[in-house]
């Protein structure tokens, strides 16, 4: 792993957080998106998922994913769909299969390439 100071901050969901991310380091952050197919992410709730208010139901998944895209959401609300479209497509990581071992070696890999900025 890298050892080398930096910051993750994990669950933007609206892009007023990425822009003003922008604007307190200008030239020194980098967007990066993890996504997973529907199919993959619905099954994850379902089947491990245990927390208190998490979906119980295919129906309730769905309500929540398109909330989460924005759908029905003031511009100031829950945004993902447009926080994801605002990363370069050289900076998705797909987590469509794996454990989560494989997904770290896979931000590893993704962060291995941004290593000299991070000097």
């Amino acid at each position: 792993r890298l050892q080398k100071p930096f910051i993750v901050l994990d669950g933007t969901r609206n892009p007023g957080e990425i822009e003003t991310l922008a604007g307190h380091l200008p030239g020194r952050h980098v967007l990066v998106g993890v996504v997973a197919s529907i199919e993959v992410r619905k099954k994850r709730f379902l089947e491990a998922r245990v927390r208190v208010g998490d979906p119980v139901s295919e129906e309730e998944f769905l309500r929540l994913d398109r909330r989460d895209k924005g759908e029905g959401e003031p511009e100031t609300g829950q945004q993902v769909a447009k926080c994801l479209a605002m990363v370069r497509l050289e900076d998705v990581v797909k987590n469509d299969y794996g454990t989560h071992e494989e997904l770290a070696r896979r931000v590893d890999e993704w962060f291995l390439r941004y290593e000299p900025m991070l000097k």
